[in-house]
């Protein structure tokens, strides 16, 4: 589906609808209001989510064994975990009557996603910076030097004096799964390709869990400034 379409707002809507069990009527109504309608008849548009959250499922049944799954360790440990052995706790006071099952048992199916995708994220970073002082030949003080010192730049430079650029690529901050980097000119197609294999390896995560298995990809933005649009 082509970015930015009502098939894929519909297609993406579904997909993680259901990766954070969200059930139908709710499902139809996030769809309604982004603007994908399969119907001007409200009953109509639900009854067709209905039949696509439940045509996903059955395409992939291995999505309702997880879920299933982590329903059965929350009744059973009141609690989630994760791949890295992180541990949520998610107190059951009265079984499936507890008020506010349902937000308890979406968090037991998300927290081992949403926490695997964090540790992937602070393994980049860990891995990235790491590849950086090899590049560079820096010990750890200096190069934290060097990022103070161009933050302290930046932030005071009076307005109109153009764009700064780094005498070294700078890991500055983390943007859900994405790494930000301020980058020389002259450095950017080496760094990038460093920073590409590193995201893909994130050697730290596999050192950690030797079962993670799951191929990385990695998409690469370019620009002049934070917010460029171009990639």
């Amino acid at each position: 589906m082509e970015e930015g379409t009502k098939e894929y707002r519909a297609v993406k809507s579904i997909v993680l609808g259901v990766h954070y069990n969200m059930q139908t009527p709710k499902m139809a109504r996030t769809l309604w209001d982004l603007g994908v309608r399969f119907s001007q008849d409200y009953e109509q548009h639900v009854r067709e989510t209905n039949r696509l959250r439940r045509l996903y499922l059955r395409r992939y049944p291995g999505l309702r064994a997880y879920m299933e799954d982590r329903e059965a360790k929350l009744l059973r440990d009141q609690s989630s975990d994760s791949l890295t052995g992180r541990i949520r706790h998610l107190p059951l006071n009265d079984g499936r009557a507890t008020k506010g099952y349902g937000h308890l048992l979406n968090q037991a199916i998300n927290f081992p996603i949403q926490s695997l995708a964090s540790d992937i994220t602070g393994s980049a970073l860990i891995d990235v910076e790491r590849e950086l002082l090899r590049f560079y030949h820096l010990d750890i003080v200096s190069f934290y030097e060097a990022l103070i010192d161009w933050q302290r730049k930046v932030l005071t430079k009076a307005p109109g004096c153009g764009i700064m650029e780094p005498r070294i690529a700078l890991l500055f901050n983390e943007v859900h799964d994405s790494l930000l980097l301020d980058i020389p000119p002259d450095d950017v197609v080496e760094i990038t390709e460093l920073v590409v294999e590193t995201m893909r390896a994130v050697p730290s995560l596999r050192k950690l869990v030797p079962s993670f298995s799951c191929p990385l990809d990695v998409d690469i933005k370019i620009g002049s400034h934070w917010g460029a649009k171009k990639g």
